[in-house]
């Protein structure tokens, strides 16, 4: 996931990204390996959100929302077809949708930025 650079707060102490490139790894099995050392999270700071509660636009294919849905995303808004982009578009307020779109996608290589948007535009 490459994300651009952006202004959230509590991410570190300037409380802005200036762009990097992250593996994204599911949060879940981190937690899991990291337990036996006593860690009881796996989070960076900032709150996940219900999926169920997370608007997406999307432009891909029927099968991505059915994937989508399927894991938990019921917001999903199909507005066009893949786009060969593989890019999501998240409103600035809310960092975490853009992130947790971007690993839902399984897509691989995914340019992650704040926009001036309502809903996470997301393009396969």
């Amino acid at each position: 996931m490459s994300l651009s650079s952006a202004k959230i707060p509590g991410v570190n102490a300037d409380g802005r990204i200036y762009g990097a490139t992250y593996d994204v790894l599911d949060p879940d099995k981190i937690q899991a390996r990291l337990a036996k050392f006593g860690s009881h999270s796996s989070s960076t700071g900032l709150e996940a959100s219900s999926p169920a509660t997370i608007p997406v636009k999307l432009y891909g294919s029927t099968h991505m929302v059915l994937h989508l849905q399927h894991l938990g995303f019921r917001l999903v808004r199909r507005a066009g077809g893949p786009t060969g982009a593989n890019s999501v578009t998240y409103p600035s307020k809310h960092p975490s949708w853009g992130w947790q779109i971007a690993r839902a996608l399984g897509t691989g290589s995914v340019d992650v930025e704040p926009g001036d948007v309502d809903a996470v535009i997301a393009r396969e």
